[in-house]
């Protein structure tokens, strides 16, 4: 170096320390290896390396959702980026804000064989692309893509050229503040006004709130208490409302029995930061007979799906609030619609689990009974599979910050444990629940069990195993065809989970079902629990 000038991928890495960012997730190649390097041997930082460029990009999701903040992951050029595309379509689909820093073959080697037009691909996952333009603009770069991602709310890949890699650079004497804030915005007083007249004319309103109000709990619960209405959440907003006594839980398909029947007696829906998406809706169903106020800080989620009676342009939370003190100045009498003839019907379980063969255990008997012996104040990740049905109906996390429903963006399978890894990385102080199924924690879940063992993570693996992949199953058998073909004889998971520096159990009836509590509070790292299931018993709509 001359004249106290830095190598680029020395600033790069300082850059983002100075930042504040803590951990990075990736896997190295020789297009990110150097800046990797050096993050790592910087106080307070942490490298997370994955087995697979996939796992790295989820691993960062896990992060970002649970830390409500950027994640940042790494992977090297051509292969390297074209493994991580599933997940970037999945994070692009379920507005997760994410940089992703990759290397990109030098401009001049024109046969490499790594070589890929890299812009076009990562357009096409829905994720944002962010050319490095030259050594000297390293600070706009990365400045302009964490705003992006945060901004935008999903993955935004920063392409750095290998021959930055060495180039002399002037360090930064005050670097920009990665911006982490977007301004509120607040409604609109005539589409409050049009909002205020559906709500006070109706008899029993339900709240609903998704993703995008995550950050509006107690302005929502305010408002639920001021006009008597049940609260619920979509999928992806799981938990939000824990502890409320009218929470009816995630409202649409997967709604519990007595949920349904709730939202069946309902007039009206008022919905925060939920794109009310067919399967939210249960293809409109839900909303039928029913009058919506819509309200959505992002304009192209509003009306996209249906047809609200009233929208609102705004901040959940501040659209909440205005409607309260709206209500309260006009002395609007709460409907009692989230009254004991509400509460009464939710506080009772949802139906037993059928009969199974022997060697094998109920999915949702044997979840049930896990949401009660896990340690309570837990991360909760669930991959993608029918087992999931029984799993967001039955498992609960602390709070909404603390739930993850991972590939349900893009219905991937197997991208459960890169998430979970991220979130247990984020959260030490607890454990991390993943409830996957056998075919998705083979496909890519098996691999970062070992990631979770070198870094010492507390993750607790849930294996469903029916010995099959599950909706094909179903597909086969409900045509009464031969199913044989999505039926698999696994090698034994907790014996693999052994092997592989963690410890497993495998469940196969009540008894060893009930034997579980010690098996976990005694865990010293990973863990897994292979509960076997019978694949007739496991549907998809129950």
């Amino acid at each position: 170096m001359t004249n106290g000038n830095r190598t680029y991928h020395v600033e790069l890495a300082e850059l983002l320390h100075r930042q504040g960012v803590d951990t990075i997730f990736g896997l190295i190649g020789d297009g990110n290896l150097f800046f990797v390097d050096h993050f790592r041997s910087l106080a307070g930082s942490r490298y997370v390396g994955a087995v697979h460029e996939a796992s790295a990009v989820m691993m960062a999701a896990g992060y970002a959702a649970v830390m409500n903040r950027v994640g940042v992951a790494t992977v090297t050029h051509g292969p390297g980026l074209s493994n991580a595309l599933t997940p970037l379509i999945e994070c692009a689909k379920s507005s997760i804000p994410m940089v992703l820093i990759a290397g990109d073959t030098a401009q001049k080697d024109r046969f490499s064989p790594q070589k890929i037009a890299q812009r076009p691909l990562i357009v096409a996952t829905g994720a944002g692309f962010e050319q490095a333009r030259s050594p000297e603009t390293l600070e706009s770069d990365l400045y302009t893509a964490f705003r992006r991602a945060w901004s935008e709310k999903r993955p935004i890949v920063l392409n750095i050229p290998i021959e930055h890699t060495w180039a002399q650079v002037e360090p930064s004497a005050s670097p920009q503040p990665i911006p982490l804030v977007v301004p509120s915005m607040p409604p609109d007083p005539e589409a409050l006004d049009a909002a205020l007249g559906i709500i006070m004319s109706v008899k029993r309103p339900i709240i609903l709130a998704g993703k995008g109000a995550l950050d509006a709990r107690e302005p929502l619960v305010e408002l639920a208490a001021t006009i008597g209405a049940p609260l619920a959440t979509t999928a992806q907003a799981k938990d939000l409302f824990v502890g409320e006594p009218a929470d009816l839980g995630i409202f649409g398909s997967l709604s519990t029995v007595a949920a349904q029947q709730i939202i069946s007696e309902s007039d009206c829906i008022i919905s925060f930061g939920a794109s009310l998406n067919p399967r939210t809706t249960d293809d409109g169903g839900l909303l039928d007979g029913k009058a919506l106020v819509q309200c959505d800080v992002d304009v192209a989620a509003i009306a996209n799906f249906c047809a609200p009676n009233a929208t609102i342009l705004g901040d959940a939370a501040l659209t909440a609030t205005a409607l309260t003190q709206w209500l309260r100045a006009a002395e609007c009498e709460p409907t009692r619609f989230n009254g004991p003839r509400t509460t009464e019907r939710l506080v009772h379980p949802e139906p037993a689990g059928t009969a199974v063969r022997s060697g094998t255990v109920d999915v949702q008997t044997a979840l049930r009974h896990l949401d009660e012996i896990l340690p309570e104040d837990r991360t909760v990740v669930v991959d993608v599979g029918r087992f999931a049905l029984y799993a967001l109906r039955v498992m609960h996390a602390p709070d909404a910050r603390s739930w993850m429903w991972a590939g349900a963006g893009f219905a991937a399978i197997g991208v459960g444990m890169g998430a979970a890894v991220g979130t247990a990385a984020a959260r030490p102080d607890r454990p991390t629940v993943l409830v996957a199924g056998d075919g998705g924690f083979m496909l890519g879940g098996l691999n970062e069990f070992t990631t979770a063992v070198r870094h010492g993570l507390d993750v607790i693996c849930v294996i469903c195993n029916d010995g099959s992949y599950g909706a094909e199953h179903i597909q086969f058998t409900g045509r009464d065809l031969d199913p044989s073909i999505s039926l698999f004889e696994w090698p034994d998971l907790a014996g693999m989970a052994d092997a592989l520096g963690g410890a497993g159990v495998r469940v196969t009836n009540q008894k060893e079902l009930s034997a579980l509590k010690a098996f976990i509070d005694e865990r010293t790292g990973p863990i897994l629990i292979d509960l076997r299931l019978d694949p007739e018993r496991v549907t998809s709509s129950e």
